[in-house]
C-alpha cells in the first residue's frame, strides 16, 4: 500500500472519530463489536499506531467477528490480558508483522523498555524459542492490545 492509501486510511479514521464521541458515553459493557472496533481505531491513532497496521488489526479483528460473532470478540478482547492474538501466535506471522511494521515495533519496544525498566529479552523469556523479531512483533502487540483492551472493557 502507498503512502496515498494510508493518508486515506487515517482521513477515513478520522471521520470516524467524528461519530465515536456519542460511543464514549455509551455503558461500555453494552457496546456492540462494531462500536469496539471504531473505538479501538480510535485509540490506535491517538497511541500511534503504525496507520497500517491499525489496517490490519481492524481487519483481523473483523474476521474475527465474522467467524466466532460480537459477543465472543468483546469477550475475548476483555481476557486478552497480555496474550498474543492468536492471529499472531505462528512464530513465520509475527517475523512477517514485525518486517511489515519494523520501524514502528521497535519504538515501541523501545518504550517498553523504558516504561517496565526491562530489557525486551527479559519481558520475551516466554518466548524465548522464537527468533527475536517474532519476539519483538508479539510484545508489543500483547502489552499494547491488552492496554487498548483495558481503557475499552
Amino acid at each position: 500500500m502507498n503512502w496515498r492509501k494510508a493518508v486515506a486510511s487515517v482521513a477515513g479514521c478520522l471521520m470516524v472519530a467524528g461519530g465515536i464521541a456519542a460511543l464514549i458515553k455509551t455503558n461500555k459493557k453494552e457496546m456492540s463489536a462494531d462500536a469496539t472496533l471504531q473505538l479501538l481505531q480510535v485509540k490506535m491513532m491517538e497511541q500511534n499506531f503504525d496507520p497500517l497496521l491499525i489496517e490490519e488489526l481492524i481487519a483481523t479483528f473483523n474476521k474475527r467477528i465474522d467467524t466466532y460473532g460480537e459477543k465472543a470478540f468483546t469477550k475475548w478482547l476483555s481476557k486478552l490480558h497480555y496474550s498474543v492474538p492468536e492471529e499472531f501466535q505462528e512464530e513465520q506471522v509475527a517475523i512477517t508483522t514485525y518486517e511489515k511494521y519494523q520501524t514502528w515495533i521497535d519504538e515501541e519496544v523501545e518504550k517498553l523498555e523504558n516504561e517496565t525498566k526491562l530489557p525486551w529479552q527479559t519481558q520475551t523469556e516466554d518466548l524465548e524459542n522464537l527468533d527475536g523479531r517474532a519476539r519483538k512483533a508479539q510484545l508489543v502487540l500483547r502489552h499494547r492490545m491488552t492496554e487498548l483492551a483495558y481503557e475499552l472493557i
